[in-house]
């Protein structure tokens, strides 16, 4: 009787042998897919985590703010600490920018006539303006350069690193009102300081002008 030829194990185990030869790479695929999955969701948990830690941080530092020892004790450290960073790094970073952006503001005093610089938090508006807010961390009176900017509306801010020259102009009426509750979307706090003061905070809003 002649003997049949003898096939390689993978053709006797498997009749598509083919397929078989797929099997491995296919499933390698499959490993790699589902290792993919895992990290890709891994990161999203820990992007969560990060912004939640974020969220947590922002909170913090609002309810902070709000403090009566907030404002007795940051009139005098931020300015000074802002003024310091400012500097260094050559105009582009703000202590206080941590919690809200910020401006260095640069006005001609009501009484002086000389430059007056003063480091503020401000909201950047949509059409490239920016809206400074009198808030004087809820302390009575207004601040000074409020009054600085109503004798001489013509001032500059350096923003970003960039110096802009521009034009504040104070707002009223319904102006005013639309601003204000923008800055209480943008820092809830401001709410706290109004309510701890009779006078009405003056809002600014500057618009870039030609030198």
């Amino acid at each position: 009787m002649q003997r049949g030829l003898l096939l390689p194990d993978h053709q006797v185990t498997c009749p598509g042998a083919h397929l078989c030869l797929l099997a491995r790479p296919l499933g390698q695929v499959a490993e790699v897919a589902e290792v993919a999955e895992v990290a890709e969701a891994e990161e999203a948990e820990e992007a969560e985590e990060g912004d939640n830690v974020l969220a947590l941080g922002v909170r913090m530092v609002r309810r902070v703010s709000s403090t009566r020892a907030f404002a007795r004790l940051a009139p005098h450290v931020v300015p000074a600490l802002d003024r310091s960073v400012h500097r260094l790094s050559g105009g582009k970073y703000l202590v206080s920018g941590l919690m809200l952006p910020g401006v260095m503001l640069t006005a001609t005093g009501a009484r002086s006539g000389l430059p007056r610089r003063v480091p503020l938090a401000c909201m950047p508006e949509s059409g490239g303006t920016w809206v400074l807010i009198g808030s004087n961390f809820g302390r009575d009176g207004h601040p000074a350069w409020t009054a600085n900017l109503l004798a001489h509306p013509d001032a500059r801010i350096d923003w970003k690193g960039e110096r802009v020259e521009v034009t504040a102009r104070l707002l009223t009426g319904d102006e005013r009102e639309a601003a204000w509750t923008a800055a209480l979307r943008f820092w809830p706090p401001y709410a706290t300081y109004q309510s701890r003061v009779t006078r009405e905070i003056r809002l600014f809003r500057l618009a870039g002008r030609r030198p």
